[in-house]
């Protein structure tokens, strides 16, 4: 592989792990050369990247969604827009934190594989 330009990029703990996993899994009876970490990360990024379906730009929005920049965005567009009725946006608004808060719920709820207990397979 050339040398490429690197960028520095900081990760969550939870996502670092996984990282490792992965790396790992994909080093393990690999007699062609080592994948570093590094290189891994830049791989998964340009193939989610090159895949991003729209339901996923969804996902991500809801996962990141804020209230109170929601709410700072809006008042601002008001403000500019000179409205006073904010009735059509107020409803757009509940919409929003009902489905955040639907697809957090969601979310709490998907089992989480337990590492600790190997997995059973049936002969």
């Amino acid at each position: 592989m050339k040398k490429q330009e690197l960028a520095k990029i900081a990760i969550s703990a939870e996502a670092d792990t996984a990282l490792v996993q992965a790396l790992e899994k994909i080093n393990q009876g690999n007699a062609g050369g080592r994948v570093t970490k590094a290189e891994l990360a830049s791989w998964f990024i340009l193939q989610s990247v090159n895949n991003l379906t729209d339901n996923a730009v969804e996902e991500v929005r809801m996962a990141h969604f804020s209230q109170v920049a929601y709410l700072e965005g809006l008042l601002k567009s008001v403000k500019r827009l000179g409205r006073d009725d904010l009735s059509q946006e107020l409803v757009k608004f509940q919409a929003m934190v009902k489905r955040t808060t639907h697809q957090k719920k969601r979310a709490s709820e998907t089992p989480v594989p337990d590492k600790k207990t190997p997995s059973v397979s049936n002969p």
